[in-house]
């Protein structure tokens, strides 16, 4: 309630407005005037808080009688509902509340208890008592020997038949038995289902008590019934359990906790079977506010709600009857009512100072309309300013790309010069290389004639030798002749070992002169790789050179040529025993320009020919130095099926 009142009292703009400088005319009065306004003011502060205090108290009232009221109709209603579902569970007993006492009287019934032991007749009593409570399926009827075991029940056809059981320790039971009509409310140790059982007891022609015949109203089914949403109505028994709920959360719960002697009821009558624990109901802030009625919060998931509690006894049950009806309805029902009364007061007011905020925000828009169309003008000059000088920069750079490209077509010219000059110096270096080159073939060819005059018979392979020799001095000769960095040769399928027995028939002479042992490991199967024979021939001529000035100090000189096939690369391994490679010329190894000191015959530039034409095939050459001593050029090369 006094929230909406907090909601509808929105009047301290209304008090700043009087406050506050009518305009800036009225700031600048004399002093003469100024005691005048002054009260003006204060008189119009005094009536407004006259009137938000008239107002309040209005509504304060209207919210506490709304509350009254509102209280009032919801205990009417709970009253109502109590009456409703306490005779609905009346019924439900009291229709079923002589059966009991008629049957005691039944041939049938006394027949059986004369004789127990018939099955006939025992079958033919259960059958009549299942047809007495053919209507209630969930009911059961039975019949008790005066020890209080079953003779005969309704539902002697079901797993779960009575019949044999031995309730002689249940209160209804015993009540009975001393002649009394028995009451009681339990669950069932078969069924394990709360019911609430009547009986009463059969007696013989003497009155003296034969057996006991009981009747278990199942009142789960009416419990079922009850609607589960909206409010919560409960049933308590005499021991303060509630034993029915519309909210399960509920049920099994205490009012107040039990004591010693109730639980030692409890436990020897078997009242609950199964259970033994009995929480607290979660009350707390509980106040008597009538008869039969109190105020309390129940506590559910952490959440406290305010309750009115109602209850009804049900006579002849010892039972009572209890209703939890939500107090925060009334609550929410007094803050829309209070609400609706603060707009209906208020309303008018606060239109007016809508309206003439409404002006003010208008005013205030102008205000900025104008200073934005003044800063829009300023932006506008400002940009006019800006695309005249981005036009001068525009101008200017391309005066500079104009430039830019007459500088770099001079600098064109001067590359091409400088390419041209640098074809030239290559080209003297590689002709120095291919004369060195040419001098080798020329020194076999000297040897091979030299071996015509020691070995005769041999005369026809010493030819074939020079002739071979001389075919690969015509292909240099014409390499020799063709322009630097050009060649026509095509790359094709070549065996691998034909270059490197080529160029081993080469040093044939040189390899016996320095006594030099080599090794050579060829493949089980040819290898073909992409390259040019004349090239590669060059190439190994290189390596094996490299490695033949390499072992020249060594006393026991050794190469080694390893050729194998992994995957799809050919590799070309040639080692030497020689001094290795030393860590100051590893570096510039492949680098034409490069001269190291003190070792004999190496040249850069061979080098970097065996290395490019490594790369126009396909393959590259690394070097390293081995552990054992010398060095190892690896080739590696693409390998490609054989042609044709």
């Amino acid at each position: 309630m006094f929230t909406c009142i907090r909601k509808a009292m929105l009047l301290p703009g209304l008090v700043s407005w009087l406050i506050a400088p009518r305009s800036q005319g009225a700031a600048q009065e004399g002093a003469s005037t100024f005691p005048a306004i002054t009260r003006k003011r204060l008189i119009g502060i005094v009536l407004v808080l006259g009137a938000l205090l008239a107002a309040g108290t209005v509504l304060y009232a209207l919210g506490a009688h709304t509350v009254r009221s509102e209280t009032a109709d919801l205990e009417q209603h709970g009253r109502n509902r109590l009456e409703v579902y306490a005779a609905g569970l009346r019924n439900a007993i009291v229709r079923y509340d002589a059966l009991p006492m008629v049957l005691a009287d039944h041939p049938y019934i006394l027949t059986l208890l004369r004789d127990p032991q018939s099955a006939e007749m025992r079958d033919v009593v259960s059958r009549y008592l299942a047809r007495c409570i053919r209507e209630s399926p969930d009911d059961l009827l039975f019949l008790l020997d005066v020890n209080g075991k079953v003779l005969a029940a309704s539902n002697w056809n079901t797993p779960k038949s009575l019949i044999g059981k031995d309730y002689g320790y249940r209160p209804y039971f015993l009540q009975a038995k001393e002649g009394h009509q028995g009451r009681f409310y339990g669950i069932g140790l078969m069924t394990r289902q709360s019911g609430y059982f009547l009986s009463y007891p059969v007696r013989n022609e003497k009155g003296i008590v034969i057996g006991v015949v009981a009747i278990r109203i199942n009142l789960d089914t009416l419990e079922r019934q009850w609607p589960t949403s909206g409010d919560i109505v409960t049933v308590v028994d005499g021991n303060g359990i509630v034993i029915l709920s519309t909210d399960q959360h509920y049920k099994w719960h205490v009012v107040a906790p039990l004591s010693s002697e109730v639980r030692h009821y409890l436990e020897e009558s078997r009242q609950y079977e199964g259970r033994s624990d009995f929480p607290l109901l979660p009350l707390s802030e509980r106040a008597r506010i009538g008869d039969g009625a109190e105020r309390a919060m129940l506590t559910q998931d952490g959440k406290s709600t305010p309750m009115l509690i109602q209850q009804q006894a049900l006579e002849g049950l010892n039972w009572k009857m209890q209703t939890y009806n939500d107090l925060s309805k009334v609550r929410t029902e007094a803050e829309h009512e209070v609400f609706r009364a603060a707009m209906m007061l208020f309303g008018p007011l606060l239109l007016l100072l809508c309206w003439w905020q409404y002006q003010r925000r208008r005013k205030e828009q102008r205000q900025a309309d104008n200073a934005l169309e003044q800063v829009r003008d300023g932006f506008r000059n400002e940009i006019e300013l800006r695309v005249g000088e981005l036009a001068d920069i525009q101008s200017r750079l391309r005066d500079e790309v104009v430039e830019r490209q007459r500088l770099e077509g001079r600098m064109r010219v001067a590359q091409d010069k400088l390419l041209n000059a640098g074809r030239f110096s290559v080209l003297g270096q590689i002709t120095s290389s291919v004369m060195r080159e040419l001098g080798r073939p020329i020194a076999a060819l000297r040897g091979l004639i030299g071996k015509l005059d020691e070995n005769g018979g041999e005369v026809k392979r010493q030819i074939d030798g020079v002739v071979a020799q001389t075919e690969r001095l015509a292909a240099f000769t014409i390499k020799l002749g063709e322009p630097a960095g050009r060649t026509d040769d095509q790359l094709e399928a070549v065996t691998l070992m034909q270059p490197i027995a080529n160029t081993i028939a080469l040093f044939d002479s040189q390899l016996r002169h320095q006594h030099v042992r080599l090794e050579i490991e060829e493949p089980e199967v040819p290898i073909y790789v992409t390259g040019n024979l004349v090239w590669l021939e060059q190439l190994f001529a290189v390596l094996i050179q490299h490695a033949l000035d390499a072992v020249r100090t060594s006393p026991m000189p050794e190469i080694r040529i390893v050729v194998r096939c992994d995957g799809g690369r050919a590799q070309v391994n040639i080692t030497d025993n020689g001094p290795g490679i030393s860590d100051a010329s590893s570096s510039s190894l492949f680098d034409p320009l490069a001269l190291p000191r003190g070792e004999r015959d190496r040249s850069g530039l061979a080098l970097m020919t065996a290395q490019a034409i490594a790369n126009d095939c396909g393959g590259h050459i690394t070097v390293s130095n081995r552990d054992e001593g010398g060095a190892e050029f690896m080739l590696e090369l693409s390998v490609v099926e054989a042609a044709g």
